[in-house]
């Protein structure tokens, strides 16, 4: 059934095969490293030292790509700041970035070539973070250009003082954080820069989100800039030719609107970073000195000189769409698949993906689908190590997007590993029974992933129970690649419930109408008595049939548990030239059996 939607339907870029079939694993590099010593009984400290037999283990779990956190070089000071406030068993922050070169500490460029080489090999992608909002509290940026980075000349409050210790670690300049931090009086917004040589000070502006306390190790860069956003996107160009996946901190930050709401607030408009007051801009003098959003002048950049550097990006602040729509980023985070999952928030879920197919279907594929980042508790500490955990894995590695794992999350790790972390602080093992669910349910799935992450089959079902009401905490969809065709559901409630699949929701197409699929239609059942439909429980492995007719006319019954899914799979069509297979369909009523063809009449 077609009809004309009056709304125009959004283009987007075509990304690589391999971009819409990436899993992402990501580990924090220097913990990650000392679990590994652990575990092969030898030191490794060094990127090339990682053995090839872990490479293999995570290939083997069908993860493509791999998330290292914390390879660059970082600000000296970090640490030293950490040390100066009580924090002894700490390194600098993985996010106080002195400069984009692979830490020495872990073997350099050269010892980053070697891994990525053999990662290759098994089919693994590398990706890195880039920071663009701020750079470490000391940095190679700050010594060579003091004017990249938001300041005044003067102290922003007079009750600011900096006596503490220099933390700088050139020896031409003087860094020192305001006092309060160590006593713990004040969260000031800046600390004092010298240039010994000249006696010139700068009060420089910590990079802040407004959110929270300032971030005391970092230095906030002025995007109003022209050099600075030249700068920006030549640094990630160069990136990019060590990783051929990006992950960008915080980008939301650097949209226009939210910058100058930090940063230059307009005239009577009041900034969440105390003192900005003192800068503020009309919006005319604001969009002069920041004509373009950055993202976009860096995406349009990107796809002519590197179309195949795949970015995703951390986004908050109701900005995911935007960032997919308008400023053409390939991917970006999804929180609200792990909030409103989490708290079982089903039916605002199904709003959004009903709302996607209405605006485009693309959007879906955009996503990066998480139960967990590196700013986040572990999956474990929120949602467990049972069904829940399990079934909401089985949505994420079965809808479009970007599927992304926690460091420790298929171990079941409890421990939420800071940004200075060099090691773990808790001496957990492997919950091998644990990952072996994860071996069992979770990593053939990442195997078929080209059946679940297109979008050009997707269709999402409405579930309706015996009374005709909408059952909104049951999720169904189908989706097909070539001639392999799905069906996921998932309970996402302690409940059971008993229901229909009959109908979708309406799905846009490029001509501007939208489509309402049949359940049948969608598994491509023929409306006949004479054709039946033989599939296999994923987890199970029993097999189940169906009437092509009855789909057709009464669509899909089921039957789930609490936290229950069904993952249907191995459709077949059999004509049923004898009567054996509508004998079959009345004897199993609908349940499942290990071999149909063992009930045949020989």
């Amino acid at each position: 059934m077609k009809k004309k939607l009056n709304r125009k339907v959004l283009n987007f870029s075509k990304d690589k095969a391999w971009m819409n079939n990436t899993i992402i694993l990501t580990k924090h590099t220097l913990v990650w490293l000392n679990q590994l010593s652990k575990k092969y009984n030898k030191k490794i400290k060094r990127l090339d030292q990682i053995p090839n037999e872990e490479l293999k283990e995570i290939a083997s779990r069908n993860f493509n790509a791999l998330w290292l956190i914390g390879i660059w070089e970082r600000s000296t000071a970090s640490k030293r700041i950490k040390e100066l406030t009580g924090n002894f068993d700490c390194v600098s922050s993985a996010y106080s970035i002195y400069d984009y070169k692979i830490s020495k500490d872990l073997g350099g460029r050269k010892a980053l070539l070697d891994l990525s080489k053999r990662a290759k090999k098994f089919g693994i992608k590398l990706a890195s973070d880039f920071i663009p909002n701020h750079t470490g509290i000391t940095s190679d940026w700050l010594f060579k250009h003091p004017d990249y980075f938001i300041q005044t000349i003067s102290k922003p409050f007079n009750n600011y003082s900096f006596t503490g210790k220099n933390l700088s670690s050139n020896k031409n300049y003087e860094i020192k954080i305001e006092d309060g931090y160590y006593s713990r009086k004040d969260a000031a917004v800046v600390f004092r820069f010298k240039e010994k040589k000249t006696g010139k000070i700068r009060y420089i502006y910590h990079g802040n989100d407004g959110t929270n306390m300032p971030w005391n190790d970092t230095a906030q860069l002025d995007l109003t800039k022209a050099k600075v956003r030249r700068a920006l996107i030549n640094q990630i160009k160069k990136i990019g030719r060590l990783f051929p996946i990006v992950r960008i901190d915080a980008a939301m930050m650097l949209t226009k609107y939210h910058f100058t709401r930090l940063w230059y607030p307009k005239t009577f408009e009041s900034s969440s970073v105390p003192s900005r007051y003192i800068a503020t801009l009309e919006e005319k003098d604001f969009n002069k000195k920041f004509p373009n959003e950055f993202w976009k002048d860096l995406t349009d950049e990107i796809k002519k000189s590197r179309k195949d550097l795949f970015l995703f990006a951390e986004t908050y602040w109701m900005t995911e769409w935007y960032f997919i729509k308008e400023l053409g980023m390939n991917r970006v985070y999804n929180s609200a698949f792990m909030i409103m999952l989490l708290q079982e928030k089903n039916e605002d879920y199904h709003q959004m993906i009903k709302n996607i197919l209405n605006e485009n279907p693309e959007i879906l594929k955009r996503f990066v689908n998480y139960l967990s980042n590196p700013d986040e508790e572990p999956v474990v500490n929120k949602f467990g190590k049972g069904d829940k955990y399990i079934g909401i894995n089985v949505m994420m590695l079965t809808l479009p997007g970007l599927p992304l794992f926690a460091h420790g999350q298929i171990e079941g790790f409890y421990e939420k590993y800071g940004m200075e972390y060099d090691r773990p602080h808790d001496n957990e093992i492997i919950d091998e029974e644990f990952l072996n669910r994860h071996n069992y349910e979770i990593f053939p799935l990442m195997k078929i992933r080209k059946l679940f992450s297109g979008v050009k089959n997707f269709e999402y079902f409405s579930s309706i129970l015996k009374n005709g009401k909408f059952e909104r905490n049951v999720f169904a969809y189908t989706n097909k690649y070539g001639r392999n065709k799905a069906l996921v559901i998932y309970n996402n409630k302690l409940d059971k419930t008993n229901f229909t699949l009959k109908d979708s929701y309406p799905k846009i197409n490029k001509d501007g109408t939208f489509m309402f699929t049949s359940i049948a239609k969608a598994l491509d059942m023929k409306n006949s008595k004479k054709y039946f439909y033989i599939y296999e429980d994923f987890k199970t492995k029993l097999q189940y049939i169906i009437s092509g007719f009855d789909a057709h006319k009464y669509g899909l019954s089921f039957k789930l548990k609490g936290y229950e899914y069904k993952l249907c799979l191995k459709f077949t069509e059999v004509i049923d030239k004898k009567g054996n297979y509508k004998k079959l369909y009345s004897k199993f009523n609908g349940n499942g059996v290990q071999a149909i063809a063992n009930f045949l009449d020989k």
